[in-house]
């Protein structure tokens, strides 16, 4: 599997990280309930940020779109509560631009 171009300069929105640990968004409780649960905080955002920022660089799966290259990176997340679990984040580089960005994220259903 190839690795993610550009991972190093991955665009991670603060509005991102807020939706992955915002339990009253209707779409989101299972991933907050999950980032939260391993030590995860809203007033902490750069926590989230430096371990999603370092769980970009590995192989990932390759998928190919109409408007970019999506990246899906399966592996373990850094967590502050130190049981990094597998996570599954998704990351696209847009037609015509080289930088990553994040596009979501969500533990693994089994974690191996």
């Amino acid at each position: 599997m190839p690795r993610i171009p550009n991972a190093a300069d991955a665009a991670l929105p603060a509005a991102k990280l807020r939706y992955l640990l915002d339990a009253s968004h209707p779409q989101n409780v299972g991933k907050a309930t999950f980032f939260t649960g391993h030590g995860f905080r809203l007033d902490a955002l750069e926590v989230l940020e430096r371990a999603l920022g370092a769980h970009i660089h590995g192989e990932a799966a390759v998928i190919g779109r109409p408007d970019g290259v999506r990246y899906l990176r399966d592996g373990p997340l850094e967590t502050p509560d130190g049981r990094n679990p597998r996570l599954l984040s998704v990351w696209q580089i847009d037609v015509g631009d080289t930088q990553p960005r994040l596009i979501t994220a969500y533990p693994r259903r089994r974690q191996t």
